[in-house]
């Protein structure tokens, strides 16, 4: 984002520590370090004029700054139109760009899945999810593709769990997760969460977001989906998890969902999910369950692999997962 590296620069210009200008303008020092390495988006325009005052940065420094953000600038163009319709250009290019990687992730996905998923395709998945990995790339991949989202709720020292209801993965124990859905009214990751979680319980629960467990410095941060989702043969959606707290009285689906001490995940008698002993490790203290419910999970993987319909069925899989714009 060119904000962050404008605003870096001119700060640095200046001689401003980032722990002075957040004092200055009333700005959280974190919040601040996050939006110049282009983990969160520029603040207010207010918010901005208030940077360049702190900074002393002059009207064309201070323009700069402005429309780095993409906010109009103080000193008004020649032209009163000029702007927008450098903004309109921006949206645009913004908008065929989406619809290029788009029908880039379409090609790739069909072109794998649809041959031979394991394992030469899955070197295929691993680089371009790399390359995926990189900051702005990134943000260009989760606008153009679904997320998928999950649902950590700890209750008494126990997680909720469901299964999978999807063929090939039907029938697999983890956390409410799932790809966001418009047509379900979700329009953010934490929609796709919060209504999963309510489809485990029979009344209309209450619950409340803590925190988002995969967002820079929380605890799942570096949560590893890349070896998990290549061996399917699909490329790795951005994985948002929310660690949600139940509020008020609830009445649980015993046949979508079910609490299980966090104790004794390694030994339930049932398929779990592969990536969910990377969940747990926050909340066990004990090496020895974590790598017990590694192994539960890498056989449940293994065993949805050596399946004969494997193939069909991620083909069929992978193509309702495509995300047209």
């Amino acid at each position: 984002m060119k904000f962050a590296e404008t605003l870096k620069k001119l700060r640095k210009g200046k001689e401003f520590s980032q722990k002075k200008l957040a004092k200055a303008i009333a700005l959280n020092h974190t919040y601040l370090s996050k939006i110049e390495n282009n983990c969160r988006q520029p603040p207010s325009r207010d918010k901005v004029i208030l940077m360049a005052k702190a900074l002393q940065l002059n009207p064309v420094e201070t323009d700069n700054l402005l429309l780095s953000s993409e906010y109009a600038p103080l000193t008004p163009p020649n032209d009163s139109d000029t702007f927008s319709q450098i903004k309109k250009i921006n949206k645009d290019r913004w908008i065929e760009a989406k619809k290029e990687m788009a029908d880039f992730l379409d090609y790739i996905r069909l072109k794998y899945v649809g041959k031979n998923p394991y394992p030469d395709n899955a070197l295929l998945a691993q680089y371009i999810y790399s390359q995926i990995k990189q900051k702005g790339i990134k943000v260009l991949y989760e606008a153009a593709s679904k997320s998928l989202a999950g649902a950590v709720v700890i209750y008494h020292k126990k997680i909720l769990l469901s299964p999978i209801g999807k063929s090939p993965l039907k029938g697999i124990w983890g956390i409410p997760n799932g790809f966001l859905n418009l047509k379900k009214g979700d329009k953010t990751p934490r929609d796709t969460a919060v209504r999963l979680l309510k489809e485990c319980f029979i009344n209309d629960v209450r619950v409340k977001i803590v925190r988002e467990l995969t967002e820079v410095g929380g605890p799942l941060e570096d949560l590893d989906t890349q070896d998990y989702f290549a061996r399917l043969g699909l490329i790795p959606p951005i994985f948002k998890i929310f660690e949600i707290r139940l509020e008020g009285l609830f009445k649980l689906n015993n046949s979508q969902a079910m609490f299980v001490n966090v104790e004794e995940v390694d030994n339930l008698d049932l398929p779990i999910h592969a990536l969910l002993y990377q969940i747990l490790a926050s909340y066990l203290n004990d090496p020895r369950k974590i790598k017990k419910i590694y192994e539960k999970g890498e056989e449940t993987l293994r065993l949805i692999i050596s399946k004969r319909s494997f193939k069909f069925d991620m083909g069929e899989f992978s193509k309702k997962r495509i995300n047209r714009i």
